[in-house]
């Protein structure tokens, strides 16, 4: 019974103890100050659309200088939601350490296309289907699509039909659908990349395809068959106009079955 007694006491003055350490931590804490802002923004696929400073200048515009200011009153959570609906930023992580850091880690937006509608306004698509503005700061190069392009700028657009089998079918008939479709398909080869620099909606809004090299336009049509299309191209670029020369037609044209037609 008193061997029980003992160890009864022994627990009782441990979480005893353990509540008075979590006190006196937490009234500490409450006296750190932020001492450090560290930004870490990936990079990889070299685009530059935000820099720390910008980072940085939209904190101070929402929260004013938050360097020396008390760590308990910072509101990481309603930074983390600035970030996360800035346009450029694919997604934010913010967070602060026990001794003074706030710790901030931004995944930026890819674009893959560049659309000029007919209205000459421009926006970016990126490779997950989403519209976003265009940067004026820090532009970035991609295939850009124009001609009979009707669509504008809106940015709760998403043309990535995964998961929105609501909207699919009406997506799926839309220009900027197809378009997606097609960069999407380029910026994941890397010989389509380096050939495919623009692509043209004409007035039969039939897709023509501009390449970096030569003086030819590539007649695509409609997306349908896409891949036997660009697995032709392909194959005619390698095995046929490398041989040929690059500019001894003008018209490559894609749009019958299991043949190149040019002219």
């Amino acid at each position: 019974m008193l061997k029980k007694i003992i160890i009864l006491s022994a627990w009782v003055l441990s979480i005893t103890g353990l509540i008075v350490l979590l006190a006196f931590e937490n009234t500490k804490n409450k006296d750190v100050l932020c001492k450090q802002i560290d930004i870490n923004i990936d990079y990889q696929s070299e685009m530059y659309f935000i820099s720390e400073d910008d980072v940085l200048d939209l904190i101070k515009c929402f929260e004013g200088e938050i360097k020396g200011k008390k760590m308990e009153i910072i509101k990481i959570f309603e930074i983390e939601n600035l970030l996360n609906s800035n346009p450029f930023i694919l997604h934010a992580d913010v967070y602060a350490t026990i001794d003074g850091m706030i710790k901030i880690n931004i995944q930026q937006r890819k674009p893959i296309i560049r659309i000029i509608n007919n209205k000459n306004e421009s926006f970016y698509i990126d490779n997950n289907g989403k519209e976003m503005p265009l940067n004026s700061k820090y532009p970035s190069r991609t295939v850009i699509a124009s001609g009979n392009i009707i669509d504008t700028y809106v940015s709760t657009v998403c043309l990535d039909t995964i998961g929105n089998k609501i909207y699919d079918s009406i997506i799926k008939k839309s220009t900027l659908y197809k378009i997606y479709q097609l960069a999407q398909y380029i910026d994941n080869n890397e010989f389509l990349k380096a050939q495919i620099n623009q692509i043209y909606l004409n007035n039969e809004n039939e897709f023509e395809l501009i390449p970096s090299v030569g003086k030819n336009i590539i007649l695509f049509g409609d997306i349908d068959d896409m891949k036997e299309k660009f697995d032709k191209l392909i194959v005619f670029y390698l095995k046929g106009l490398n041989a040929i020369g690059w500019n001894k037609y003008k018209f490559i044209n894609l749009k019958y079955k299991n043949q190149v037609v040019c002219s």
